[in-house]
C-alpha cells in the first residue's frame, strides 16, 4: 500500500452515469429475457408443442428473478449516487461464506475496517476486487451499504454491510 490516498476521486459525472446506464441496460435485458422465456414456455405448453417440464419454467423464473433484483439494485444505486459523494478507501477482498467475496474497506475518517458483502452475480465479482492497488471508491453509508467501484467509476457494484460473527471473521482475515 503505497503513499497517501487522494482526498477525492477524480471522477467525471459522465463515468458514473455511464456505469449506471450500463447496469440498468443489463438489468432490463435480463428481465426482458425472463419475460420472453416465460411467454414462450406458456405458449408452447398450452398449445401442446412442448411437454410441461420444469427446466424451461425454471430458466424463465431464474432470469425474471435476477432481472428484478438487478432493477431493484439499480434504483438503490441511483438514489445513493445522487445522495452521497464518492470516497476513496483502502480495500482488500477476502473469501466469505460459500466462496462469495467480502470487501473490507477502511473508513478514511476513522481508520476502522468495515466488511461488506458483494451483492452481484459471480461473473461480476471482479468489479469489486481492488487488486494490487488496494483501492476502491465507495459511495453510500457505511452502516446501510452503498456502491463500490474500481478507480474510474464505470463498473458499479452494490455492497451490503456484514454484521456479527461474519463481520468479525472477515475483518480478522483482512488483517492478515
Amino acid at each position: 500500500m503505497a503513499g497517501p490516498l487522494p482526498l477525492k476521486p477524480v471522477l467525471a459525472p459522465d463515468e458514473t452515469s455511464y456505469g449506471l446506464d450500463v447496469y440498468c441496460l443489463r438489468a432490463h435485458l435480463l428481465t426482458a429475457v425472463g419475460i420472453t422465456l416465460a411467454c414462450l414456455v406458456a405458449v408452447l405448453i398450452t398449445t401442446g408443442a412442448a411437454p410441461a417440464t420444469p427446466e424451461p419454467v425454471g430458466y424463465a423464473l431464474v432470469s425474471l428473478g435476477l432481472g428484478a433484483g438487478a432493477l431493484r439494485a439499480a434504483r438503490r444505486m441511483r438514489r445513493v449516487l445522487r445522495s452521497f459523494p464518492w470516497q476513496v478507501c483502502r480495500a482488500v477482498t477476502v473469501r466469505g461464506r460459500l466462496g462469495a467475496p467480502v470487501v473490507v474497506l477502511t473508513d478514511p475518517g476513522s481508520g476502522l475496517l468495515l466488511p461488506f458483502s458483494v451483492a452481484t452475480t459471480r461473473n461480476r465479482f471482479q468489479a469489486a476486487d481492488p487488486g494490487p492497488e488496494a483501492v476502491l471508491w465507495f459511495c453510500g453509508d457505511f452502516v446501510r451499504g452503498g456502491v463500490v467501484s474500481l478507480p474510474g467509476g464505470d463498473a458499479l457494484v452494490w455492497v451490503r454491510p456484514l454484521r456479527g460473527r461474519a463481520a468479525r471473521r472477515a475483518v480478522g482475515r483482512a488483517g492478515r
